[in-house]
């Protein structure tokens, strides 16, 4: 403000010399012969005829037309040239603009930078450009410069080239793709549009920055905070132009959304994108069929066999499978992937990567007991239902027979007094039958 304050002391203070001088040369050359000839001699051999001439330059030509630029969202750059031979330091440029198609010109005041001020200040010839501020975005102007000295005024300029601020904002972007991430966050993708002809840049590029905004179904547009990544119904920050996708967090399971986006340049913000296709954020595999259970390689293990189910349009791909075992009149049990047995707390279930087999061995099970098994799949939303559950199967019994056993643990060790008593056996057929010959 101060610094505004002097320049426009010195401004005035150097308009009122000048128009003094003007002033005082008028009277000059308007006095009668009679007034010259009543001074003394020497007076007027003292003044050569063209020494009051000498004291005016004459008035400046006229100026170039200038150049226009957009330097913000409500402000124009009026840029001019001087004629060689006008002295800098004695002379003022008048910068004045028009409405294209009206024929009214509006002087820009050199202290506040405003068109039709009252007492427009010109500008000191030491510069040669100005930025005209608080215009009409959506109106095209046109600007003319005419410069002074101590002899008046030169005359105007041609008119510039028109420019509409308006008319350099961004396109709308393409529409944005949206991805699940999981069951309440998602990714929006989004391209940059063409940049039109002649918009500014920017310091790193003529768009400088991207506002994302998300609406729920049947909800109100809000905007995508990058700073936070979730919506907001307030202000928020706008995203850089160099990303390409951008993460909503704090969403709702099974809501379904779209988005749009928008740019900005130097000139403002820019129409919005065509709204995206939606995206559920509820999107969970759909059942499988169910499972098929085959023995395996002994009394105590099977084999179950499952397929996926199919993948719905634009959701993930499977990525685990679990695969739950029942004992006849028992409880469900999940199958440890890591150790193929059954377990209440499994450490890991089946991950389903590429070229994986699509059967899974469970170990460890009862000889003649009836089992049964079902399925779910999992992808980034959550659990499938599960699958209906199989159809029985009975594993075999071992084919020794003991009686008597009333455990594991029991038939175990009746196994094996009956391999010593095989063996003995086997010992006594391969005896020779003949006695031996006494020497």
């Amino acid at each position: 403000m101060l610094a505004n304050s002097m320049l426009a002391m010195k401004l005035r203070a150097a308009l009122a010399a000048q128009g003094r001088r003007t002033q005082a040369a008028a009277q000059l050359q308007a006095q009668p012969p009679s007034a010259v000839q009543a001074q003394p001699p020497s007076a007027v051999q003292a003044q050569p005829p063209s020494a009051v001439q000498a004291q005016l330059p004459p008035s400046p030509p006229a100026a170039h037309a200038p150049t226009l630029e957009a330097v913000g969202e409500d402000s124009i750059r009026v840029t001019w040239a001087v004629p060689r031979g006008v002295a800098k330091p004695q002379a003022h440029a008048e910068i004045s603009l028009r409405v294209e198609g009206s024929s009214r010109w509006l002087r820009v005041d050199a202290v506040s930078g405003k068109l039709d001020e009252p007492d427009a200040l010109p500008l000191p010839l030491e510069t040669t450009c100005c930025v005209v501020k608080s215009i009409d975005p959506q109106v095209t102007y046109v600007a003319r410069v005419r410069l002074g000295n101590q002899s008046g005024w030169g005359p105007d300029s041609p008119s510039s080239k028109g420019l509409q601020l308006a008319a350099l904002t961004p396109i709308a972007p393409a529409a944005p793709i949206l991805e699940a991430v999981n069951s309440t966050s998602l990714r929006v993708h989004f391209t940059l549009p063409p940049v039109r002809p002649g918009t500014p840049a920017s310091p790193s590029s003529p768009i400088s920055a991207i506002a994302i905004f998300v609406q729920p179904d049947g909800g109100a547009w809000q905007l995508l905070d990058a700073t936070s990544s979730t919506l907001t119904a307030g202000t928020g920050n706008a995203f850089l132009p160099a990303a390409s996708r951008a993460l909503a967090k704090g969403l709702s399971e099974g809501v379904t959304y779209k988005a749009k986006i928008r740019a900005k340049s130097v000139c403002g913000w820019g129409e919005f994108s065509p709204i995206s296709e939606p995206l559920q954020l509820h999107f969970k595999p759909t059942a499988p069929a169910a499972p098929v259970l085959e023995e395996a390689l002994d009394a105590t293990s099977m084999r179950v066999h499952y397929t996926l189910p199919p993948v719905r349009p634009g959701t993930p791909a499977h990525k685990w499978l679990a695969i739950h075992v029942q004992p006849d009149g028992g409880a469900w049990q999940v199958l440890d992937a890591l150790s193929s047995t059954l377990s209440d707390t499994p450490r890991k279930v089946v991950q389903l990567l590429s070229g994986s087999p699509s059967y899974a061995v469970v170990k460890g099970l009862s000889e003649g007991v009836t089992y049964r098994a079902r399925v779910h799949t999992e992808n980034i939303h959550g659990w499938s239902a599960f699958s209906p559950i199989s159809e029985p199967l009975q594993l075999p019994v071992s084919e020794v027979e003991v009686t008597g056993s009333r455990s594991r643990e029991e038939r175990d060790a009746e196994l094996r007094k009956r391999a010593v008593d095989v063996d003995a056996e086997v010992v006594e057929l391969d005896a020779s039958p003949c006695p031996k010959r006494a020497r």
